[in-house]
Parts: C-alpha cells; sequence; structure tokens
C-alpha cells in the first residue's frame, strides 16, 4: 500500500525488515483506535430510540454468539480469546448501565482485564507457557545441566523446547521466531541453513535444541535433522553441540571484499564454520587488505545494551562480533570513536592496530534523544491546556 511504501521509505529502521506481514499490527493498533470510538459513542449514545435500543442489543447478541462458539472450540486459544472478549463485553454491558456517564469505568475494566491469566486455556506446549513443557522434559533437564555453558554461548532452538526459549529461558537464541519483524538479511542466511546448517557454527552458534513444533510436527524447520547428518553432535536429548562454532568476536588479520550480500553468504556458506570476514563493497571506502587465514578469539561480554571485547591482535586487521548490526549502535577503541562496519551479512566489524585493545559497543539510537524531549514538551502543553480549560469553565 502506499503507507507502506511511505513508512519503508521515510521511517528510520524499516527498510532493514524484510517484507512483513507482521506489519499487520499497524492494522490492529488502527483497529484498536477505532473500537475505541465506537465504545465511546456506545456509552455517550442515547438509546431511548428504540432502533438504536435493537441495532445495540443485536450486536450483544451476536458477540455473545461468537463467544459462545468459541468458548466451546477444542482450540485452547480460542477459548482464551473467548473468555477475554466475554470479559469486555460484560464491562461494557456493566459500565453502561451503571456507570453510563464515567467511560472511566470502562477502562478500569478493561485494564484489569488486560491482567487476567489465560494461561490455562493454553494449549500445553504453547510457547508462552511459563514453566516446563509436558513433552520436553528431558530436553529442559539437559538445559539447566548446560545452564553454566549457555550463560555465554548461543544457542538455536528449533522447537526443542518449545519456542521463544530465548525469551522463556533467557537464552541468547539466533533461532528467535522471528517476532515482531525479522532483519531481511537475517532471513537469507536462514534461507542457506538447509542446505549448509554448519553456518550456524559461523555466527557463533555451539548449541542446537532440535524438537518437532508443537503443531505442524518436523517438517516447519529452517534446518534438517541433526541426526540425519554429520555436522553437529548429539550431546543430551534433543540438545546437539557444534564443536567447531566460532566465539562471539574474534580478530583476524584482513577481511574479503564481496559485491552484495547474495556474495557474502555464499561465500560464508562456502567456508562454514571456518572464520571468515567478508565485507561488501557499498559498506567499506577503499581497499582492505586480504586475510592470511590468522585467527585470534576475543573475549566478550554481551548485555543488552552494550557489548564489551577484549583482544591482543598480533597486527593490524579486524574484530568480528557476532551481534547484529543495526542503526543506532556505537563503538570506542580504547576510548576514540571508532566506527561500525556491518560484516558477514548482518553482524559488525571494527577495524583495530596492533596490541591490546578494549572495543565498547553501546546502543545510543540518536530518536530517544530528540523525541523524548519532544513527547514531555507535548504532555506538558497537553496538561496546560486542561487547566486553564477547568479554570476557565470554573
Amino acid at each position: 500500500t502506499p503507507f507502506y511504501r511511505a513508512a519503508y521509505t521515510l521511517i528510520p529502521g524499516v527498510s532493514l525488515f524484510r517484507n512483513p506481514t507482521r506489519y499487520s499490527s499497524l492494522y490492529g493498533a488502527a483497529m484498536a483506535v477505532l473500537a475505541a470510538g465506537g465504545l465511546d459513542a456506545l456509552l455517550r449514545g442515547d438509546l431511548s430510540n428504540p432502533a438504536r435500543r435493537g441495532w445495540a442489543g443485536a450486536a450483544m447478541f451476536s458477540a455473545f454468539a461468537a463467544i459462545g462458539w468459541a468458548a466451546t472450540h477444542d482450540d485452547g486459544l480460542m477459548r482464551a480469546g473467548a473468555v477475554l472478549a466475554a470479559g469486555v463485553v460484560v464491562s461494557l454491558a456493566l459500565t453502561r448501565l451503571f456507570f453510563p456517564a464515567r467511560s472511566w469505568a470502562l477502562a478500569v475494566a478493561l485494564g484489569v482485564l488486560a491482567c487476567v491469566d489465560l494461561f490455562p486455556w493454553l494449549v500445553d506446549a504453547r510457547h508462552t507457557r511459563p514453566g516446563p513443557v509436558a513433552e520436553n522434559r528431558a530436553t529442559e533437564a539437559s538445559l539447566r545441566a548446560l545452564a553454566p555453558n549457555l550463560a555465554h554461548e548461543r544457542t538455536y532452538d528449533e522447537f526443542g523446547v518449545g519456542m521463544r526459549s530465548g525469551s522463556r529461558y533467557e537464552q541468547r537464541d539466533l533461532r528467535g521466531y522471528q517476532d515482531p519483524l525479522s532483519i531481511g538479511r537475517y532471513e537469507k542466511m536462514l534461507g542457506l541453513l538447509e542446505k549448509k546448517p554448519a553456518l550456524l557454527g559461523t555466527f557463533g552458534v555451539r548449541w542446537v535444541l532440535y524438537g518437532p513444533h508443537y503443531a505442524y510436527g518436523d517438517w516447519h524447520h529452517f534446518i534438517p535433522d541433526p541426526a540425519r547428518g554429520s555436522w553437529a553432535v548429539l550431546r543430551a536429548p534433543h540438545v546437539w553441540e557444534l564443536p567447531n562454532a566460532l566465539p562471539d568476536a574474534f580478530w583476524m588479520d584482513g577481511a574479503t571484499v564481496v559485491r552484495d550480500l547474495d556474495d557474502a553468504l555464499d561465500r560464508l556458506a562456502a567456508s562454514a564454520p571456518a572464520p571468515a570476514i567478508v565485507i561488501e563493497r557499498a559498506d567499506v571506502a577503499g581497499e582492505i587488505a586480504a586475510s592470511s587465514g590468522a585467527f585470534v578469539p576475543a573475549e566478550s561480554t554481551v548485555s543488552d545494551e552494550s557489548v564489551s571485547v577484549s583482544v591482543d591482535a598480533p597486527r593490524a586487521g579486524w574484530v568480528l562480533v557476532n551481534e547484529t548490526y543495526y542503526p543506532g549502535w556505537v563503538a570506542t577503541v580504547d576510548g576514540a570513536p571508532a566506527a561500525i562496519i556491518r560484516a558477514n551479512g548482518f553482524v559488525r566489524a571494527v577495524a583495530v592496530g596492533a596490541g591490546k585493545h578494549r572495543i565498547a559497543m553501546e546502543f545510543r539510537p540518536w530518536q530517544p534523544r530528540v523525541l523524548e524531549p519532544l513527547a514531555l514538551a507535548a504532555l506538558a502543553i497537553v496538561a496546560a491546556g486542561a487547566f486553564i480549560s477547568r479554570r476557565r469553565a470554573g
């Protein structure tokens, strides 16, 4: 649509994402605004007219009929939605009957409903269910045993413990679940894994958690079954290790410059999981020395908004950090500002000289620094306007 094209062109960061069915969240927000307008009209409207009462009654009857159908559905998610919808409709009816002039009452009721625990209505294997998933208890036990390793090593969970285990168990999970949006370059890398699963090791993945999808079985995977290949070693039920996985950060004495993303990923896939730093021509100016293959692992510490790397470089070269390249990240080398270059398709690289160095990266996008003061100023103006209007009315 024209709106999507405008957002893709004008809003910083949108052009980095894949073509999104997930942008439907924008339509959801728009529908919520329209629904709020409809609720406000219903709360404030005059229902003394028989025709209006008839329409309101028909709408209420239809809502309860739909809720009743969903409540008897086999899908636990449908039943959970029915519980929530019933709460909304009942809240609306009670507010209209007992608090007709107080829309705040509906706002309070809907706020309470947002806190309702719907987990009892969800299927056992649903990814948002807290605690162990019934059919994956063996994998869960393995994860607890591997916890010291998982704290500083990346995993790739292909439904080995349900879904979204990165969020549920605080793992550094490369697979994620593509929500709400995925970097388009990352998506291209996932598309190569079926034929070249060892590429995971290039991006620092040491542990693969593999199992059937809770709804689709064994055909909803990006990677082939590790049991049918030799690229990973079984260490525990559903837990496979890539012994040759690269570290989160490492130094090399040069890089390979290629034409574009496709060339970069093809070059990495051909040599995976051997160490390599591949940079696209558009991301760097001038010539770059080719690598001799010299490789030094670096120590790294990663948090949500910062990365710290310590390295002892035998000579000038590049330090690659297997974390996503994204606008807003800034770097320093020994306290001096340094440029972050996109490398290996969608991760970061920084040039360093010979010797010991400490590289610090922080996420400092410009938008909060500009938009937060504007938002506070707008809030102050609205509050002042409301105060002045009340004083004049009084």
